[in-house]
């Protein structure tokens, strides 16, 4: 992630990576000829887009600062797992009904310089706007979840998932089945750890030096995890939405996902069975009743 850089363009005086955004969008006040950005030592410019009057073409980012009240968290461990488990709650949310969705991501990949290109390409094609979260965890393979909390620290990670709650403060937080999507311990610390948010971002005693002073606690109203069975809502993401052209909410995840490179060598396109299926989660937690009509996250709650 960039450090703050500056620029010239004309007589016009240029900042950017204030919030350390890969892809970064500065209007001009005028036409200009030529464009000067002087970068911090160390950082590295990948492509540089220069575009006249008018309107700008679908893909240019224009990324918002992260939020500070979230209608949806969605929680992935790692890069690709938002369009493979999740699948069209995306576009369906953030695109069609507008909701404030917020994406944190557990792990980072900054070790293959590509994938974090790839992921702003897919969250911004899914119409999600405001930046998303990194986290500092490391990408490492385990079969428990006991193996990963020995890798990542247990105290640690619970601790992390309780001031993204606090922070973000969301109504309603998605992430991973109990059981890991395929045994993955990553997504079983994910599914572990937003269980016991639910009463760590609450309690006045946990994390007080740094969550509790800076974000002050966060009460869920609801917990939805992927694939869980018990209390289990399915979403529909096969019909038309009017926000991108008639396409489905399946449609365009599958569109986000073609553009990540990584995991397409092993998984070649969004699958909809078994443990693939991102259209069927399970109510974990509520304080405002429970899912009786089915098929939306927000069922209960006042817009």
């Amino acid at each position: 992630p960039p450090e703050s850089w500056t620029g010239t363009a004309g007589s016009q005086t240029l900042s950017g990576g204030e919030y350390g955004f890969l892809h970064e969008y500065l209007p001009l006040e005028s036409p200009v000829t030529r464009a000067e950005l002087t970068l911090p030592e160390g950082s590295r410019c990948c492509d540089v887009y220069a575009f006249g009057e008018g309107e700008l073409p679908d893909w240019v980012q224009q990324w918002q600062p992260p939020l500070a009240d979230a209608d949806l968290l969605v929680l992935p461990t790692h890069a690709d797992d938002e369009h493979l488990f999740f699948g069209g709650t995306m576009p369906y949310y953030a695109g069609e009904l507008g909701k404030k969705v917020q994406v944190v991501y557990f792990t980072n990949h900054w070790a293959e310089p590509y994938r974090p290109h790839e992921l702003l390409d897919g969250l911004w094609h899914c119409g999600i706007t405001n930046y998303p979260y990194i986290a500092y965890f490391k990408p490492n393979l385990c079969r428990s979840l006991r193996a990963q909390y020995d890798t990542w620290s247990e105290v640690q990670f619970v601790r992390h998932v309780s001031r993204i709650v606090r922070i973000y403060k969301p109504d309603v937080l998605v992430t991973h089945s109990v059981g890991g999507e395929g045994g993955d311990g990553g997504h079983m610390a994910c599914a572990d750890a937003a269980k016991r948010s639910v009463h760590t971002a609450m309690d006045d005693k946990y994390d007080v030096g740094y969550g509790v002073k800076l974000y002050g606690n966060w009460q869920l109203k609801k917990l939805y995890l992927h694939n869980q069975d018990d209390n289990m809502i399915t979403l529909d993401y096969n019909q038309p939405l009017d926000f991108f052209g008639g396409k489905t909410a399946m449609e365009v995840a599958q569109e986000a996902y073609a553009m990540q490179s990584y995991q397409r060598k092993s998984v070649p396109q969004l699958r909809t069975d078994g443990f693939y299926n991102g259209a069927v989660y399970g109510l974990a937690y509520s304080n405002v009743g429970e899912d009786t009509v089915g098929g939306d996250m927000f069922e209960n709650l006042e817009d």
